[in-house]
């Protein structure tokens, strides 16, 4: 799409595009796949984004909106206290939230869909099964979990909804 711009309007010297999945679920009647309805599958957007020109092109892959939540092994202490904080310090406690991931390939990978899902099981394995000092530390850890695990990324950005992104990357 992005190259068709550029072959057709001289004048442009950089398209990008930007596409969210939408995902449906076979709806299962009689203990059987039905064969035309579905349900929507609403935990997170698969997303892409490429930024093109005539000479290069750089591609995007993630994630928009993936909640996850884990009931135990998740602290929040030793952060600034004042008069104004009304949340106890404590070294367990549920843990959940929404977040937004990207990552840069520095190659497209054979199978883009299974390395994303490999991204994605690397980060929430070491989420599930990690105790976490709070939300930005576990984020920290699947961004590095996730670049020693996929060679094809180069940069990994994870955010939480509440929270400015966490990266990490050469």
């Amino acid at each position: 799409l992005a190259r068709r711009f550029l072959e057709r309007y001289a004048h442009v010297s950089r398209v990008d595009v930007t596409l969210l999945e939408t995902k449906w679920n076979r709806l299962t009647v009689a203990g059987k796949p039905h064969d035309h309805s579905f349900t929507l599958d609403g935990n997170g957007k698969n997303t892409v984004r490429a930024s093109v020109t005539r000479d290069s092109s750089t591609i995007y892959s993630g994630v928009a909106g993936f909640t996850f939540l884990k009931s135990t092994a998740s602290g929040w202490e030793n952060y600034w206290f004042d008069e104004y904080t009304t949340l106890p310090p404590t070294a367990d406690r549920i843990c959940s939230t929404a977040m937004d991931a990207e990552w840069l390939w520095n190659r497209l990978p054979a199978d883009p869909v299974a390395t994303n899902a490999k991204i994605l099981d690397t980060a929430l394995a070491v989420f599930a099964t990690t105790d976490s000092k709070g939300v930005r530390d576990s984020l920290y850890r699947m961004c590095e979990a996730a670049l020693a695990a996929v060679p094809e990324i180069d940069e990994i950005s994870m955010a939480d909804v509440e929270h400015l992104p966490i990266e990490t990357g050469p």
